[in-house]
């Protein structure tokens, strides 16, 4: 049964792409005709009054011809298709924050409208990873660090970046303060 769909497919396919071979051959004759005259005018046998499907030393090129309009008539369909759906947008009232001031050096951090399945990446002022992790439920949460973590994240002092990603959603990244 399994053979038999993928031999249909395939004859479906083939027959889909000749067909709008053909039909972007013949309905673009006169496309190709005015595209193919400046090259005929630019020749030095532009004098005479050749055919647009011979070239200058007499063969026929009209393989040629279909070989570029049916790559075109393939590249059209594919452009036409979306690549993707576009990313919903987190509303500022519901992006992950901190709850409390965090203090340098300190190894928890506290983090309010957590929203279970996003996943945080902790990094340094200067971009450098430091901590990731996945929230497992909504709502009010804590993240202990180890004495390394804490160190990295703060030592350089002012401010570290918390990104959050989700599947669906566009990534959004928060600075957080860090006091004395």
């Amino acid at each position: 049964m399994l053979r038999l769909l993928k031999y249909a497919s395939a004859i479906l396919a083939a027959l889909a792409l000749g067909g709008a071979a053909a039909t972007t051959v013949s309905g673009n004759a006169s496309d190709t005709e005015n595209a193919d005259s400046s090259l005929v005018s630019s020749s030095p046998y532009a004098s005479r009054n050749l055919p647009t499907d011979y070239t200058d030393n007499g063969a026929v090129s009209s393989s040629s011809s279909v070989a570029s309009s049916s790559s075109s008539a393939v590249s059209s369909t594919s452009s036409s298709k979306p690549t993707a759906k576009p990313e919903k947008v987190v509303p500022s009232a519901k992006k992950l924050r901190g709850r409390a001031h965090y203090r340098k050096y300190s190894r928890l951090i506290r983090f309010q409208k957590g929203r279970r399945g996003d996943f945080v990446t902790l990094r340094d002022r200067h971009g450098r990873f430091v901590a990731s992790f996945k929230i497992r439920h909504n709502g009010k949460f804590d993240v202990r660090l180890s004495r390394h973590q804490a160190y990295l994240l703060s030592h350089d002092g002012g401010y570290f970046k918390f990104t959050v990603q989700k599947k669906g959603y566009r990534a959004y990244t928060i600075h957080y303060k860090i006091y004395a």
